[in-house]
Protein backbone atom coordinates (compact mmCIF):
# COMPACT_ATOMS: atom_id res chain seq x y z
CA UNK A 1 0.00 0.00 0.00
CA UNK A 2 2.84 2.61 0.29
CA UNK A 3 4.84 2.22 -2.93
CA UNK A 4 0.82 3.22 -4.43
CA UNK A 5 -0.06 5.97 -1.86
CA UNK A 6 3.99 7.63 -2.47
CA UNK A 7 2.97 7.83 -6.07
CA UNK A 8 -0.57 8.87 -5.85
CA UNK A 9 1.49 11.87 -3.96
CA UNK A 10 3.34 12.65 -5.98
CA UNK A 11 0.58 13.19 -8.58
CA UNK A 12 -1.28 15.17 -5.73
CA UNK A 13 1.62 17.07 -4.90
CA UNK A 14 1.08 18.62 -8.61
CA UNK A 15 -2.65 18.48 -8.32
CA UNK A 16 -2.87 20.24 -4.91
CA UNK A 17 0.05 22.92 -5.88
CA UNK A 18 -2.23 23.31 -9.14
CA UNK A 19 -5.63 23.68 -7.48
CA UNK A 20 -4.92 26.91 -4.85
CA UNK A 21 -2.37 28.50 -8.16
CA UNK A 22 -5.77 28.05 -10.36
CA UNK A 23 -7.82 29.83 -7.25
CA UNK A 24 -5.26 32.36 -6.47
CA UNK A 25 -5.26 33.49 -9.98
CA UNK A 26 -9.39 33.22 -9.68
CA UNK A 27 -9.93 34.93 -7.17
CA UNK A 28 -7.53 38.28 -8.26
CA UNK A 29 -9.10 38.04 -11.53
CA UNK A 30 -12.64 37.95 -10.13
CA UNK A 31 -12.07 39.45 -6.51
CA UNK A 32 -14.89 38.46 -4.02
CA UNK A 33 -18.02 39.19 -5.67
CA UNK A 34 -16.79 37.75 -9.22
CA UNK A 35 -15.58 34.63 -6.88
CA UNK A 36 -18.60 34.52 -5.30
CA UNK A 37 -20.20 33.63 -8.53
CA UNK A 38 -17.64 31.01 -9.48
CA UNK A 39 -17.90 29.41 -6.07
CA UNK A 40 -22.00 28.64 -7.15
CA UNK A 41 -20.45 26.71 -9.90
CA UNK A 42 -17.74 25.37 -8.12
CA UNK A 43 -19.95 23.96 -4.77
CA UNK A 44 -22.28 22.47 -6.63
CA UNK A 45 -19.90 20.62 -9.31
CA UNK A 46 -17.76 19.14 -5.77
CA UNK A 47 -20.61 18.64 -3.91
CA UNK A 48 -23.60 16.69 -5.62
CA UNK A 49 -21.18 16.32 -8.57
CA UNK A 50 -17.98 14.61 -7.09
CA UNK A 51 -21.03 13.31 -4.87
CA UNK A 52 -22.10 11.74 -8.14
CA UNK A 53 -18.84 10.53 -8.80
CA UNK A 54 -16.97 9.60 -5.93
CA UNK A 55 -19.37 6.00 -5.70
CA UNK A 56 -18.52 5.29 -9.49
CA UNK A 57 -14.46 5.06 -8.92
CA UNK A 58 -15.12 3.12 -4.97
CA UNK A 59 -17.53 1.13 -7.08
CA UNK A 60 -14.90 0.49 -9.82
CA UNK A 61 -12.30 0.09 -7.70
CA UNK A 62 -13.81 -2.44 -5.51
CA UNK A 63 -14.79 -4.30 -8.37
CA UNK A 64 -12.31 -4.66 -10.60
CA UNK A 65 -9.72 -5.02 -7.45
CA UNK A 66 -11.61 -8.13 -6.65
CA UNK A 67 -11.80 -9.56 -10.51
CA UNK A 68 -7.65 -9.31 -10.57
CA UNK A 69 -7.52 -11.03 -6.96
CA UNK A 70 -9.76 -13.54 -8.58
CA UNK A 71 -7.77 -13.56 -11.67
CA UNK A 72 -10.48 -12.27 -14.19
CA UNK A 73 -11.07 -10.21 -17.02
CA UNK A 74 -11.48 -6.46 -15.72
CA UNK A 75 -13.61 -5.38 -18.47
CA UNK A 76 -17.10 -6.76 -16.94
CA UNK A 77 -16.63 -5.03 -14.08
CA UNK A 78 -15.37 -1.77 -15.64
CA UNK A 79 -18.17 -1.87 -18.08
CA UNK A 80 -20.45 -2.33 -15.35
CA UNK A 81 -20.03 0.60 -13.58
CA UNK A 82 -19.64 2.27 -16.64
CA UNK A 83 -23.31 1.72 -17.45
CA UNK A 84 -24.44 2.47 -13.81
CA UNK A 85 -22.76 5.70 -14.46
CA UNK A 86 -24.80 6.31 -17.66
CA UNK A 87 -27.92 5.92 -15.33
CA UNK A 88 -26.39 8.40 -12.64
CA UNK A 89 -24.83 11.02 -14.44
CA UNK A 90 -27.97 12.77 -16.07
CA UNK A 91 -29.64 12.29 -12.78
CA UNK A 92 -27.04 14.69 -11.05
CA UNK A 93 -27.20 16.98 -14.17
CA UNK A 94 -30.64 17.77 -13.86
CA UNK A 95 -30.68 17.99 -10.42
CA UNK A 96 -27.77 20.53 -10.96
CA UNK A 97 -29.63 22.90 -13.30
CA UNK A 98 -32.58 22.78 -10.92
CA UNK A 99 -30.98 23.62 -8.20
CA UNK A 100 -28.68 26.28 -9.97
CA UNK A 101 -31.91 27.78 -10.91
CA UNK A 102 -32.85 28.77 -7.49
CA UNK A 103 -29.32 29.73 -6.70
CA UNK A 104 -28.73 31.99 -9.19
CA UNK A 105 -29.82 36.03 -9.13
CA UNK A 106 -31.05 36.28 -13.37
CA UNK A 107 -31.85 34.35 -16.24
CA UNK A 108 -29.02 35.24 -17.86
CA UNK A 109 -26.45 33.94 -15.01
CA UNK A 110 -28.15 30.19 -15.33
CA UNK A 111 -28.06 30.09 -18.98
CA UNK A 112 -24.01 30.28 -18.42
CA UNK A 113 -23.82 28.10 -14.84
CA UNK A 114 -26.13 25.42 -15.30
CA UNK A 115 -24.99 23.58 -18.68
CA UNK A 116 -21.06 24.72 -17.35
CA UNK A 117 -22.07 23.28 -14.67
CA UNK A 118 -23.98 20.15 -16.16
CA UNK A 119 -21.08 19.41 -18.40
CA UNK A 120 -18.39 19.65 -15.71
CA UNK A 121 -20.66 16.75 -13.56
CA UNK A 122 -20.67 14.38 -16.70
CA UNK A 123 -17.22 14.70 -17.00
CA UNK A 124 -15.89 14.36 -13.74
CA UNK A 125 -18.32 11.01 -13.39
CA UNK A 126 -15.99 9.70 -16.63
CA UNK A 127 -12.93 11.05 -15.03
CA UNK A 128 -13.76 8.79 -11.70
CA UNK A 129 -14.82 5.63 -13.34
CA UNK A 130 -11.50 5.80 -15.62
CA UNK A 131 -9.39 6.52 -11.69
CA UNK A 132 -11.27 3.76 -10.07
CA UNK A 133 -10.35 1.11 -12.66
CA UNK A 134 -6.94 2.62 -12.51
CA UNK A 135 -6.84 2.17 -8.98
CA UNK A 136 -8.38 -1.29 -8.95
CA UNK A 137 -5.97 -2.49 -11.77
CA UNK A 138 -3.00 -1.49 -8.96
CA UNK A 139 -2.00 1.40 -12.13
CA UNK A 140 -1.21 4.15 -9.80
CA UNK A 141 1.53 5.38 -11.86
CA UNK A 142 -0.95 6.49 -14.26
CA UNK A 143 -3.30 7.48 -11.36
CA UNK A 144 -1.11 9.38 -10.16
CA UNK A 145 -0.71 10.88 -13.57
CA UNK A 146 -4.16 11.71 -14.31
CA UNK A 147 -3.96 13.76 -11.28
CA UNK A 148 -0.74 15.92 -12.61
CA UNK A 149 -2.06 15.95 -16.16
CA UNK A 150 -5.30 17.36 -14.70
CA UNK A 151 -3.71 20.00 -12.71
CA UNK A 152 -1.33 21.30 -15.47
CA UNK A 153 -4.35 21.97 -17.63
CA UNK A 154 -5.61 23.94 -14.93
CA UNK A 155 -2.98 25.81 -14.59
CA UNK A 156 -2.25 26.92 -18.15
CA UNK A 157 -5.67 27.64 -18.45
CA UNK A 158 -5.66 29.80 -15.45
CA UNK A 159 -2.60 31.24 -17.09
CA UNK A 160 -4.08 32.21 -20.40
CA UNK A 161 -7.56 33.67 -18.85
CA UNK A 162 -5.34 35.68 -16.20
CA UNK A 163 -3.09 36.92 -19.55
CA UNK A 164 -6.79 38.26 -21.37
CA UNK A 165 -7.87 39.40 -18.27
CA UNK A 166 -10.55 37.65 -18.00
CA UNK A 167 -13.23 38.21 -15.63
CA UNK A 168 -16.19 36.03 -16.62
CA UNK A 169 -16.77 33.27 -14.02
CA UNK A 170 -18.03 30.98 -16.96
CA UNK A 171 -14.55 30.67 -18.29
CA UNK A 172 -12.98 29.92 -15.24
CA UNK A 173 -15.50 27.15 -14.93
CA UNK A 174 -15.19 25.62 -18.39
CA UNK A 175 -10.92 25.56 -17.53
CA UNK A 176 -12.00 23.32 -15.23
CA UNK A 177 -14.01 21.12 -17.06
CA UNK A 178 -11.32 21.08 -20.09
CA UNK A 179 -8.60 20.25 -17.81
CA UNK A 180 -10.40 16.54 -16.46
CA UNK A 181 -11.13 15.92 -20.68
CA UNK A 182 -7.29 16.41 -21.20
CA UNK A 183 -6.80 14.05 -17.79
CA UNK A 184 -8.46 11.06 -19.49
CA UNK A 185 -7.39 11.42 -22.85
CA UNK A 186 -4.14 10.80 -21.69
CA UNK A 187 -4.07 8.76 -19.37
CA UNK A 188 -6.89 5.87 -20.21
CA UNK A 189 -4.76 3.51 -22.36
CA UNK A 190 -3.09 1.46 -19.40
CA UNK A 191 -6.81 0.46 -18.39
CA UNK A 192 -7.55 -0.24 -21.54
CA UNK A 193 -4.92 -2.01 -22.12
CA UNK A 194 -5.14 -4.17 -18.95
CA UNK A 195 -8.85 -4.95 -19.84
CA UNK A 196 -7.77 -6.16 -23.18
CA UNK A 197 -4.96 -8.63 -22.02
CA UNK A 198 -7.28 -10.05 -19.40
CA UNK A 199 -9.67 -10.58 -21.50
CA UNK A 200 -7.58 -13.04 -23.92
CA UNK A 201 -6.72 -15.91 -20.85
CA UNK A 202 -9.21 -18.40 -22.05
CA UNK A 203 -8.93 -20.49 -18.27
CA UNK A 204 -10.80 -17.51 -16.61
CA UNK A 205 -14.58 -18.21 -15.82
CA UNK A 206 -15.26 -14.75 -14.44
CA UNK A 207 -18.62 -14.56 -11.77
CA UNK A 208 -21.56 -13.33 -13.13
CA UNK A 209 -22.17 -9.63 -12.82
CA UNK A 210 -24.97 -7.68 -13.69
CA UNK A 211 -24.60 -4.19 -14.21
CA UNK A 212 -28.53 -3.85 -12.80
CA UNK A 213 -26.93 -5.06 -9.43
CA UNK A 214 -24.02 -2.82 -9.33
CA UNK A 215 -26.50 -0.11 -9.83
CA UNK A 216 -28.53 -1.42 -7.10
CA UNK A 217 -25.79 -1.52 -4.93
CA UNK A 218 -24.22 1.93 -5.90
CA UNK A 219 -27.77 3.57 -5.30
CA UNK A 220 -27.50 3.76 -1.64
CA UNK A 221 -23.96 5.13 -2.19
CA UNK A 222 -25.03 7.79 -4.57
CA UNK A 223 -27.25 8.80 -1.66
CA UNK A 224 -24.57 9.10 0.77
CA UNK A 225 -21.80 10.58 -1.38
CA UNK A 226 -24.25 13.35 -2.69
CA UNK A 227 -25.12 14.36 1.12
CA UNK A 228 -20.91 14.04 2.06
CA UNK A 229 -19.96 16.24 -0.92
CA UNK A 230 -22.74 18.75 -0.72
CA UNK A 231 -22.03 19.16 3.22
CA UNK A 232 -18.46 19.57 2.50
CA UNK A 233 -18.74 22.06 -0.57
CA UNK A 234 -22.46 23.90 0.66
CA UNK A 235 -20.99 25.85 2.60
CA UNK A 236 -20.15 29.05 0.39
CA UNK A 237 -23.97 28.06 -0.80
CA UNK A 238 -25.82 28.33 2.78
CA UNK A 239 -23.76 31.78 3.64
CA UNK A 240 -25.21 33.21 0.29
CA UNK A 241 -28.88 31.89 1.27
CA UNK A 242 -28.40 33.76 4.80
CA UNK A 243 -27.13 36.92 3.79
CA UNK A 244 -28.31 39.88 1.72
CA UNK A 245 -26.77 40.44 -1.84
CA UNK A 246 -24.69 43.28 -0.35
CA UNK A 247 -22.68 40.73 1.68
CA UNK A 248 -21.80 39.22 -1.22
CA UNK A 249 -18.09 39.38 -0.80
CA UNK A 250 -19.01 36.99 2.31
CA UNK A 251 -19.28 34.09 0.31
CA UNK A 252 -15.94 34.53 -2.01
CA UNK A 253 -14.61 34.91 1.64
CA UNK A 254 -15.64 31.74 2.82
CA UNK A 255 -15.00 29.39 0.08
CA UNK A 256 -11.27 30.74 -0.22
CA UNK A 257 -11.03 30.41 3.60
CA UNK A 258 -12.69 26.50 3.28
CA UNK A 259 -9.93 26.03 0.40
CA UNK A 260 -7.18 26.58 2.43
CA UNK A 261 -8.91 24.62 5.91
CA UNK A 262 -9.32 21.66 4.01
CA UNK A 263 -6.05 21.85 1.83
CA UNK A 264 -5.57 18.19 3.74
CA UNK A 265 -8.32 16.48 2.04
CA UNK A 266 -6.52 16.47 -1.14
CA UNK A 267 -3.40 14.98 0.63
CA UNK A 268 -5.56 12.38 1.77
CA UNK A 269 -6.52 11.44 -1.63
CA UNK A 270 -3.23 9.59 -2.06
CA UNK A 271 -4.06 7.53 0.95
CA UNK A 272 -7.72 6.71 -0.37
CA UNK A 273 -6.92 5.50 -3.87
CA UNK A 274 -5.38 2.80 -2.22
CA UNK A 275 -7.12 2.51 0.80
CA UNK A 276 -10.23 0.98 -1.41
CA UNK A 277 -8.74 -1.68 -3.82
CA UNK A 278 -6.58 -2.71 -0.14
CA UNK A 279 -9.86 -3.21 1.49
CA UNK A 280 -11.27 -5.10 -1.13
CA UNK A 281 -8.61 -7.54 -1.38
CA UNK A 282 -8.25 -8.40 2.64
CA UNK A 283 -12.48 -9.02 2.42
CA UNK A 284 -12.05 -11.40 -1.13
CA UNK A 285 -9.87 -13.13 1.33
CA UNK A 286 -11.38 -12.97 4.54
CA UNK A 287 -8.76 -11.82 6.28
CA UNK A 288 -10.28 -9.60 9.19
CA UNK A 289 -6.86 -8.99 10.87
CA UNK A 290 -5.36 -7.07 7.65
CA UNK A 291 -8.39 -5.86 7.43
CA UNK A 292 -8.64 -3.75 10.85
CA UNK A 293 -4.63 -3.55 10.58
CA UNK A 294 -5.57 -1.46 7.62
CA UNK A 295 -7.85 0.63 8.84
CA UNK A 296 -6.59 1.57 11.82
CA UNK A 297 -3.21 2.80 10.25
CA UNK A 298 -5.41 5.06 8.32
CA UNK A 299 -7.16 6.30 10.68
CA UNK A 300 -3.50 7.18 12.50
CA UNK A 301 -2.62 8.80 9.58
CA UNK A 302 -5.59 10.45 8.73
CA UNK A 303 -5.91 11.64 12.60
CA UNK A 304 -2.27 13.48 12.47
CA UNK A 305 -3.50 14.95 8.80
CA UNK A 306 -6.09 17.06 10.65
CA UNK A 307 -4.65 17.49 14.00
CA UNK A 308 -1.33 19.48 11.98
CA UNK A 309 -3.99 21.35 9.38
CA UNK A 310 -6.04 22.70 12.14
CA UNK A 311 -3.11 24.04 13.92
CA UNK A 312 -1.64 25.90 10.89
CA UNK A 313 -5.24 26.98 10.51
CA UNK A 314 -5.01 28.25 13.89
CA UNK A 315 -1.90 30.18 13.87
CA UNK A 316 -1.85 31.70 10.32
CA UNK A 317 -5.14 31.40 9.37
CA UNK A 318 -6.45 34.89 8.42
CA UNK A 319 -2.64 36.12 7.02
CA UNK A 320 -2.52 32.88 5.14
CA UNK A 321 -6.45 33.96 3.92
CA UNK A 322 -5.17 37.50 2.58
CA UNK A 323 -1.48 35.83 1.30
CA UNK A 324 -3.43 33.46 -0.67
CA UNK A 325 -6.47 35.30 -2.04
CA UNK A 326 -6.05 39.25 -1.49
CA UNK A 327 -6.69 41.73 0.83
CA UNK A 328 -10.04 42.01 -0.14
CA UNK A 329 -10.76 38.47 1.58
CA UNK A 330 -11.47 38.46 5.60
CA UNK A 331 -12.89 35.68 7.83
CA UNK A 332 -12.20 36.00 11.47
CA UNK A 333 -9.56 33.08 13.22
CA UNK A 334 -12.42 31.40 14.68
CA UNK A 335 -14.06 30.45 12.03
CA UNK A 336 -11.22 29.00 9.99
CA UNK A 337 -10.40 26.86 12.97
CA UNK A 338 -13.89 25.82 13.02
CA UNK A 339 -13.66 24.98 9.16
CA UNK A 340 -10.17 22.80 9.86
CA UNK A 341 -12.24 20.49 12.58
CA UNK A 342 -14.83 20.15 10.26
CA UNK A 343 -12.31 19.43 7.73
CA UNK A 344 -10.52 16.63 10.46
CA UNK A 345 -13.84 15.02 11.26
CA UNK A 346 -14.55 14.58 7.14
CA UNK A 347 -11.12 13.17 6.91
CA UNK A 348 -11.62 10.30 9.30
CA UNK A 349 -15.46 9.47 7.30
CA UNK A 350 -12.94 8.92 4.45
CA UNK A 351 -11.13 6.17 6.40
CA UNK A 352 -14.81 4.78 7.98
CA UNK A 353 -16.82 4.88 4.62
CA UNK A 354 -14.77 3.06 2.59
CA UNK A 355 -14.03 0.24 5.52
CA UNK A 356 -18.02 0.07 5.65
CA UNK A 357 -18.22 -0.39 1.70
CA UNK A 358 -15.66 -2.84 1.78
CA UNK A 359 -18.28 -5.43 4.29
CA UNK A 360 -21.77 -3.74 1.97
CA UNK A 361 -22.55 -1.66 4.49
CA UNK A 362 -24.33 0.79 1.87
CA UNK A 363 -28.01 1.25 3.26
CA UNK A 364 -26.51 1.67 6.50
CA UNK A 365 -24.13 4.45 5.11
CA UNK A 366 -26.87 6.59 3.66
CA UNK A 367 -28.90 6.43 6.18
CA UNK A 368 -26.01 7.96 8.76
CA UNK A 369 -25.36 10.51 6.06
CA UNK A 370 -29.16 11.39 5.98
CA UNK A 371 -29.01 12.07 9.68
CA UNK A 372 -25.63 14.76 9.43
CA UNK A 373 -27.76 16.65 6.46
CA UNK A 374 -30.51 16.86 9.00
CA UNK A 375 -28.02 18.25 11.74
CA UNK A 376 -26.41 20.84 9.57
CA UNK A 377 -29.94 22.54 8.46
CA UNK A 378 -30.85 22.23 11.88
CA UNK A 379 -27.52 24.36 12.92
CA UNK A 380 -28.03 26.34 10.26
CA UNK A 381 -31.02 27.88 11.63
CA UNK A 382 -29.66 28.81 14.90
CA UNK A 383 -29.71 32.72 15.33
CA UNK A 384 -26.46 33.02 15.17
CA UNK A 385 -24.05 34.98 12.57
CA UNK A 386 -24.72 33.68 9.04
CA UNK A 387 -20.97 32.50 9.42
CA UNK A 388 -20.54 31.24 12.57
CA UNK A 389 -23.93 29.24 12.54
CA UNK A 390 -22.79 27.59 9.39
CA UNK A 391 -19.80 26.20 10.95
CA UNK A 392 -20.99 24.86 13.87
CA UNK A 393 -23.70 22.93 11.68
CA UNK A 394 -20.52 21.66 9.61
CA UNK A 395 -18.94 20.78 12.90
CA UNK A 396 -22.03 18.78 14.46
CA UNK A 397 -22.89 17.37 10.84
CA UNK A 398 -19.51 15.83 10.73
CA UNK A 399 -19.49 13.99 13.56
CA UNK A 400 -22.68 12.27 13.20
CA UNK A 401 -21.12 9.82 10.51
CA UNK A 402 -17.77 9.73 12.41
CA UNK A 403 -20.17 8.25 15.62
CA UNK A 404 -22.28 6.06 13.09
CA UNK A 405 -19.95 4.08 10.92
CA UNK A 406 -17.81 2.29 13.51
CA UNK A 407 -21.16 0.35 14.31
CA UNK A 408 -21.96 -0.47 10.59
CA UNK A 409 -18.02 -1.72 10.30
CA UNK A 410 -18.33 -3.78 13.67
CA UNK A 411 -21.63 -5.74 12.59
CA UNK A 412 -19.84 -5.98 9.03
CA UNK A 413 -17.08 -7.89 10.74
CA UNK A 414 -19.18 -10.37 12.87
CA UNK A 415 -18.78 -13.61 13.19
CA UNK A 416 -22.27 -14.41 12.12
CA UNK A 417 -21.89 -12.39 8.84
CA UNK A 418 -18.45 -12.33 8.29
CA UNK A 419 -16.86 -10.66 5.26
CA UNK A 420 -17.99 -11.14 2.44
CA UNK A 421 -17.49 -10.05 -1.55
CA UNK A 422 -20.41 -9.28 -3.97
Amino acid sequence: MLGGSLLISLGMAGFAASTYAFTAFATRALGPVGFADFSVFWSLLYGVGLGMALPLEQETSRLTSGARTRGEPLSQAVMSASRAAVVVLPIGSLIILGSSAVLVRSTEEWVALGPATAVAVVMLGVTYVVRGGLSGARHFKAYAAQLGFEGLARVAAAGCLAAFSIATPWAWAAAVTGSLLVAVALTVRPLATEMRKLARLPQVRPRPLAWRSVLRSMSALVVASVLAQTLVNVGPIAVRLLTTPAQAGLVGSFLAAALIARAPTLAFAALQAVLIPKLAETVERRDVAAYRRTVSQALVATCGLGVVGTAICAVAGPELLRWFSGPGFDLPRSDIVLLAVSTTLYLITLVLQPAAIAVRGHRAIAMVWVLAAGVFVGGCLLPLDPIRAVNLALVAAMAVPVVGLVPVINRGLSPARGTSGD
